[in-house]
């Protein structure tokens, strides 16, 4: 990691706003688009409507490095800083971002029109800072955001998934209190919880998400927040 291209990435991530082509492409191909906070089972969904259904992941870029179980089949283009440096300067991102302060993530209008041409509905893994730039240039879209039922279910996902230190759960339950807190005070999330993956991923896909249920949802976000502040 080059310190001064880090810098300057960074620089460029804060200053990207999302071009005239990729708000008319996302306007003509409406994605869905799937956030939560970690452990909420996303990845899981995600993976189930991708097998069952027209929706294809629209794969990123990314300047982390790569895992040694990710030679094959990635589900990211990995590139160096000076290349995504490069590419945010040539505004070919529909949306690009920074996580922890360190490896910079963005999504490509070719990758998203490569879905497009295979005859798919584009699906996009965001974050909440994506989703909320990306609803800022198209309004109409409704982010669907996955919740884990409950706390003590929550942290039985979290630490399920191996040896995991105080030190880094602390860290992953500020992220989501920061993400809870913002999806709580914006209608424009929709809210589901991942009680049963199958089931689930067919509310999402067919568009069955009940209106009358987000008032309740909320509610499950309040008692996360709490949770997360008392624990």
């Amino acid at each position: 990691m080059e310190p001064d291209v880090h810098e300057r990435l960074i620089a460029a991530v804060n200053l990207y706003s999302m071009p005239d082509q990729a708000v008319e492409l996302l306007n003509a191909h409406p994605p869905l688009i799937l956030v939560g906070v970690t452990g909420a089972g996303k990845n899981a969904i995600m993976d189930h409507i991708v097998r069952t259904s027209d929706y294809k992941h629209v794969i990123s870029h990314t300047t982390r490095p790569r895992r040694t179980y990710e030679n094959t089949n990635p589900d990211y283009h990995f590139v160096s800083e000076a290349e995504m440096l490069e590419a945010i300067h040539k505004q070919v991102f529909i949306e690009v971002k920074v996580v922890h302060a360190k490896a910079a993530y963005g999504t490509s209008m070719t990758e998203y029109k490569r879905v497009l041409a295979e005859s798919h509905k584009p699906l996009l893994d965001m974050d909440v800072k994506g989703a909320r730039e990306v609803i800022k240039h198209v309004p109409k879209l409704r982010p669907i955001f996955i919740l884990p039922p409950n706390f003590d279910i929550w942290m039985q996902r979290l630490v399920g998934r191996g040896v995991m230190s105080e030190s880094e759960l602390a860290r992953r339950l500020q992220g989501a209190k920061s993400e809870l807190g913002e999806v709580l005070n914006n209608k424009q999330f929709k809210l589901v919880i991942n009680n049963e993956i199958q089931v689930v991923a067919k509310e999402i896909v067919t568009g069955g998400i009940d209106t009358l249920t987000q008032g309740q949802n909320r509610e499950v976000v309040r008692q996360l927040l709490e949770a997360i502040i008392h624990r």
